[in-house]
């Protein structure tokens, strides 16, 4: 098990590259942060509990080649659940929603429009929860 300390740091790190990266590009589409912050709860917990050190690495070296490891290995765990995973699979709901909705006319574009940051949570939200509950 990694320890929270270095969980919580691999975090922090993560949300300043978020809020790094994010504030130059202009975001297009309303989603809902909810989702993202259920997913991103549910990334830590496995952070927690599935970052081990290796046996084949000596004990020996130190608590800081530890606690190294886990900052290095959550970081990546973090980057590669949030951005590679999560974002891939919120792009491809919102856009099969725009597809459904707006291609096939099933909701006039004024009423998609208004309700846009609704329709995008009704269907990530209970996606998000799913990830979030344990196997």
């Amino acid at each position: 098990m990694a320890h929270w300390l270095m969980v919580g740091l691999a975090a922090l790190l993560f949300l300043f590259y978020q809020w790094h990266h994010w504030r130059t590009i202009e975001i297009t589409s309303k989603r809902p942060m909810l989702p993202s912050i259920v997913v991103f709860v549910a990334v830590l917990g496995q952070c927690v509990d599935r970052v081990k050190m290796p046996q084949s690495i000596p004990s020996m070296q130190g608590r800081l080649y530890k606690f190294l490891f886990e900052l290095v290995v959550s970081i990546c765990v973090i980057y590669f659940g949030m951005v590679v995973v999560w974002h891939f699979l919120e792009l491809l709901t919102i856009l099969l929603l725009q597809l459904t909705l707006r291609k096939f006319r099933c909701v006039s574009e004024s009423n998609y429009q208004l309700y846009e940051e609704f329709w995008i949570g009704g269907i990530t939200l209970p996606l998000s929860l799913i990830i979030l509950t344990p196997p």
